[in-house]
């Protein structure tokens, strides 16, 4: 097979695999109905249909309920580990029933997702061989969600906790690249949401919890802004002499803006918040610097940067 170019028709591109012995023995057939192997390097519509008609195919169904009745409209997506076909995506209709035919040999993972609800099992890991039932029960209840911010933007990575009456199927989330958590508990869930984070040493959370009572509808807007403070520092020197110079003014511009000065040994620090991205930039009457400035993107922790030497 060495040198063979598999064409990609959209038709048969999610069912080849060249690293797949089986799929190449089904090309060797379509190809060598004369007894040799073909020259060409490209199937024929026809030869592909051959291909195409002699794969194996099996069903994975199921059904997904919540409380016992059918829940519709659940995406069942079918995601590939192994070397064989492709994702594929189902969806579950009126009666709760979903069905995709699976080419043999697909190895994966099904996982059911709702707007409302978690799903037991959360996924189940797949070798095809044969027909597979698979049945979910969706956990239903209300959508908890909100922001966690600070001055920049979204903070990512706060661990929020829930604590209070039964029903969670987990006691905790955690914010996404754009500071958005979501949770869904059950009716009637009474409890405290509250926020925090190992990440930014020194932060502080406003509020300090939020209180749900009784739920009976969504909980949007749940949300939590984080005082949280980096430092960044630094120094500038004489070219001539490395002494450090006194009286630079050093100047911040990014999300947000500050400005400070060295002091005698010519350091300087500045605090700025968690995500802070700027330059940092020295001036001073009749001196140039090297080099210029110093870009910072996106700090989660005090930066030492380097220093800045100058020529009067």
């Amino acid at each position: 097979m060495a040198g063979y170019t598999f064409p990609t028709s959209s038709v048969a591109e999610p069912f080849y695999n060249p690293y797949n012995p089986d799929f190449l023995s089904r090309v060797w057939r379509a190809r060598n109905t004369a007894g040799e192997f073909p020259t060409s390097s490209v199937l024929t519509a026809a030869e592909w249909d051959a291909v195409y008609d002699s794969l194996a195919y099996w069903w994975v169904t199921g059904y997904v309920l919540s409380q016992s009745a059918a829940m519709s409209g659940v995406t069942m997506s079918f995601f590939v580990d192994g070397k064989i076909g492709g994702n594929y995506t189902a969806y579950s209709d009126a009666t709760g029933y979903y069905s995709q035919s699976v080419i043999d040999g697909w190895i994966g993972r099904l996982t059911p997702t709702a707007l409302v609800g978690n799903a037991t099992p959360t996924n189940v890991n797949i070798n095809v061989g044969k027909d597979l039932v698979y049945n979910f029960n969706f956990a239903t209840g209300y959508l908890i969600s909100g922001l966690v911010t600070n001055e920049i933007g979204a903070v990512a990575n706060v661990t929020m906790s829930f604590t209070g009456s039964a029903g969670l199927t987990q006691s905790y989330a955690y914010t996404n690249v754009s500071g958005y958590y979501s949770i869904t508990a059950p009716d009637n869930w009474t409890g405290t949401i509250s926020a925090s984070s190992l990440q930014l040493s020194g932060s502080s959370f406003s509020p300090l919890g939020r209180t749900i009572t009784d739920m009976q509808v969504a909980q949007p807007n749940q949300d939590f802004t984080v005082s949280a403070y980096v430092y960044i520092s630094g120094s500038v020197v004489s070219a001539s002499s490395a002494a450090g110079l006194e009286n630079v003014t050093m100047s911040f511009a990014g999300t947000t803006s500050y400005e400070t000065y060295t002091i005698t040994d010519g350091q300087y620090i500045q605090s700025v918040p968690v995500y802070w991205a700027g330059t940092v930039t020295p001036s001073s009457a009749s001196a140039t610097f090297t080099p210029t400035d110093i870009s910072v993107v996106s700090v989660t922790g005090s930066q030492i940067l380097g220093a800045f030497s100058s020529s009067f």
